[in-house]
This record gives C-alpha cells, sequence and structure tokens, in this order.
C-alpha cells in the first residue's frame, strides 16, 4: 500500500514539473514574440522616407530646427568664403533639397564665413564695356546706368561713378555709372535768308537763331549792291547745327569796265 501512495506520488511530482516547464516554454515564446515585433516596428518606423527640406539661405540655428522636424540630423562640414549670404547663413546642402532619405540621415552643410570686401576700382573715362569687364571681374555688378550729353567726355564712356573708387564694399555690390552720350548737337533748318542784308545786319539776325557769321568773301555783282550779299552757305531751308558758322559772298559792285 505504501508503495503504491508513493508512485502516485511521483507521478503528480512529475506532471507538476512538466507544467511548470511548460508554462516556462510559454513565457518565453510570449517574450521572444513582444521583441521580435517591437525590434520590427522600430525597424520600420527607422526606415521612413522623408524629402530634404531646402534650408540654402537659412541662418544654421534655423536649418537645423528645420530638419529635425523632418527627422534629420544636420552637420556642419566647414565655411564657405567669400559667399553673398552674411556669416553663418547656409551655402551648400548634402544631400540636395527634395531627394527623399530614411529618417535619421544626416545632411551635411557649409556655411557662409560672410560677404568678402574689395575697393571699388576706378572706372571713370573707360568705356561701358571696359567697366563692367573690370567691375564683374572683382565680384562687383553694374547697377543704374545713366545716359546724359556731356561736351568733354566722348560717348559711351564713363562720367562719374557711385561708390566713389577705393571705397570698401561687399562683394556683389551694386555700381551705378554715369555715361556720356556725347556732345548734344541739335540741327535745325537755315532759318533766315541773308541774301541783300549787309554783313552787320546778317551777324544779327544770325546770333538770334544761335548762329555765327563764318567766311565772308567778294565778288562782283551787277543786280546787288556793294556791301550787300549775294550768296550764303548754308541757304535757307537747309540743315545747319546750332552753333554752325554761315559762310557768306558780299557784293563789291559792278565790275571795273
Amino acid at each position: 500500500m505504501q508503495l503504491k501512495i508513493g508512485r502516485v506520488d511521483l507521478v503528480k511530482g512529475l506532471l507538476r514539473f512538466l507544467r511548470l516547464v511548460a508554462a516556462a516554454l510559454v513565457a518565453i515564446l510570449l517574450g521572444y514574440l513582444v521583441l521580435v515585433v517591437g525590434f520590427g516596428r522600430m525597424f520600420v518606423a527607422g526606415g521612413e522616407e522623408v524629402g530634404v527640406p531646402e534650408i540654402i539661405g537659412h541662418n544654421v540655428d534655423e536649418a537645423e530646427m528645420m530638419l529635425a522636424d523632418a527627422g534629420l540630423v544636420m552637420k556642419e562640414m566647414g565655411v564657405a568664403k567669400g559667399s553673398s549670404l552674411p556669416e553663418g547663413f547656409v551655402v551648400e546642402q548634402d544631400p540636395e533639397p527634395g531627394i527623399k532619405v530614411r529618417k535619421g540621415r544626416t545632411v551635411k552643410v557649409r556655411v557662409s564665413a560672410g560677404l568678402a570686401e574689395v575697393h571699388v576700382p576706378n572706372v571713370v573715362g573707360r568705356t561701358l564695356r571696359q567697366a563692367e569687364l573690370v567691375l564683374t571681374r572683382i565680384g562687383l555688378n553694374i547697377g543704374e546706368v545713366t545716359d546724359v550729353h556731356d561736351d568733354t567726355v566722348p560717348k559711351d564712356h564713363v562720367i562719374d561713378q557711385t561708390p566713389k573708387p577705393r571705397e570698401k564694399v561687399n562683394r556683389g555690390t551694386k555700381v551705378n555709372l554715369l555715361v556720356s552720350l556725347g556732345s548734344e548737337e541739335v540741327t535745325i533748318l537755315m532759318p533766315a535768308n541773308l541774301v541783300g542784308l549787309t554783313v552787320d545786319e546778317a551777324a544779327k539776325t544770325l546770333k538770334e537763331y544761335e548762329l555765327a557769321v563764318g567766311s565772308v568773301t567778294t565778288e562782283p555783282s551787277t543786280i546787288v549792291p556793294a556791301g550787300r550779299i549775294i550768296r550764303q552757305a548754308p541757304d535757307i531751308g537747309e540743315q545747319v547745327k546750332k552753333g554752325e558758322a554761315v559762310d557768306l559772298v558780299i557784293s563789291s559792285g559792278p565790275p571795273a569796265p
């Protein structure tokens, strides 16, 4: 009887042990499944793609925030000298804007070291084309070009400039130029018929039209009295420039017999 009871207890103990082992295996399996699912979700989340925002032209703080909002990381790769952007602004980025990358990706940037300064060259007296070449060669730009008539400076040559020569300015600054159109020549039709007038009378008439007496020659005439004008050049109705001289032919009277 005691032997039978011992066998029963042994069997019950074995069953309890098996149940404990089974429960442990189930717990391990569930834990494994939880870990697999968790890592799978992390992997999927890490593989999400986003478009790289454009951060060129923004200062580094703004650029870093924009990248962080997109799930990206910024890394500075040095400075860019001679940029037209102020100091501390992003000049270059890699990857470029709009490219699809995975979240967590690093975006490399180069930041402006500030505007480089140059001395403005003297372009007064040069042609407009020459001035443009000189200015653009050192990083300056042609600004407003104003054309005016000038009696002393040849046509298409620079009369004045702003900023003035030797001023220190940032690269990219615009230089405004005053350029000569040459002398202002006003052309009119010869307004007066001087035939029959004396030289003094002709001079007064021409002065009213901003003209002057040119060469005066004489020749005999049986028609026009001595001392009076026989011909003029330019003649009435012909083109003449203001300030131009009008040549006169004066009668010396009838020819000698």
